[in-house]
């Protein structure tokens, strides 16, 4: 991977310069609460949409949006906010008012909670249930993201934690990552997309307890990315690959169960390690009843597999 390490320097930089500062504001954080008829909860000032809570939005406010379905497009521009679901994110829904945009976009922005939300509707390519780009020091939690172009979008960002994702039904990418670095994604899952965990161009990211099953092309896909650590994952039932590298060095897998990775019928791959991948470690893997168990080819060197079972791969 010639000149990734001069890729995630100017990253950083450029994220550096980017984001905007975090300011302390004069008077006191507010409560704004968002509702459909009734407000669920109190709060300091109480609006239709999630959008229009937004825009009166200040640094260090709180934004709960109670149950029922919004027909929105909501941007997160402000620093330093959360967004809130109040309860099951089942019953907390928004359906993206314009469908050639993301349902809902973190841009350029630190230090925002995005949480207990349903997130539908935004189907034009490159468009997302969740869009967050070029932002850091962020947490998006308990998240429903389904029947969007991409499930939840992570791009040019920073310190972004995705925790309690479940990005099911997507036309491409159920969890995709892009250009990003130091991030978590933890305790997720992504189902029924193309492709259930996409990293690409991303490193140093910690990627555990995360399940990618019955996905049409791949279960994890890690490409043109390095030193990013893979522990306690499981991809099963998936189109062509359970796991795939393309051009990825330094990545770390251990406690991964690969199995039954057969949906595309002959082209079924528990592990496929291409083109330059070097230097990768799978320890304690469980590669079981996939077409084929584990290939590394194309210039592909210095990858170790150790203490891993690889059983009924027919």
């Amino acid at each position: 991977m010639r000149g990734l390490m001069k890729v995630k320097f100017a990253l950083l930089l450029m994220l550096l310069l980017l984001l905007p500062a975090y300011g302390v504001r004069a008077d006191s954080p507010r409560t704004l609460v968002v509702h459909t008829g009734t407000a669920c909860v109190s709060g300091d000032l109480y609006f239709d949409l999630p959008s229009e809570a937004l825009s009166s939005a200040s640094p260090g406010d709180t934004i709960l949006v109670c149950p029922g379905t919004y027909r929105d497009n909501v941007k997160i521009a402000v620093s330093g906010v959360a967004l809130r679901g109040v309860g099951d994110p089942s019953l907390i829904r928004i359906e993206a008012l314009n469908t050639s945009q993301n349902t809902l976009e973190l841009w350029n922005v630190r230090n925002v909670t995005v949480e207990n939300l349903t997130l539908v509707g935004a189907i034009s390519p490159q468009m997302a249930g969740i869009n967050i780009q070029l932002s850091s020091e962020s947490l998006i939690k308990n998240i429903v993201a389904t029947g969007n172009y991409f499930g939840v979008n992570v791009v040019s960002s920073s310190n972004i934690t995705l925790s309690g994702i479940n990005a099911e039904n997507n036309t491409d990418v159920g969890i995709n990552a892009v250009r990003t670095v130091i991030s978590v994604i933890r305790g997720s899952s992504a189902e029924g997309n193309r492709a259930g965990l996409l990293l690409l161009f991303t490193s140093d990211t910690l990627v555990e307890e995360v399940n990618t099953s019955r996905n049409s092309e791949g279960g994890i896909l890690v490409k043109y990315s390095a030193n990013n650590t893979f522990s306690n994952v499981f991809s099963d039932r998936n189109g062509g690959y359970g796991i795939f590298l393309e051009d990825s060095d330094d990545n770390t897998f251990s406690d991964v169960t690969v199995v039954n990775n057969t949906a595309s019928g002959s082209d079924g791959y528990g592990i496929y390690v291409y083109f330059r991948s070097e230097n990768n470690k799978f320890a304690r893997m469980s590669i079981i009843g996939n077409m084929y168990g584990v290939a590394i080819v194309s210039y592909s060197n210095g990858n170790s597999l150790t203490n891993s079972t690889i059983e009924n791969n027919t």
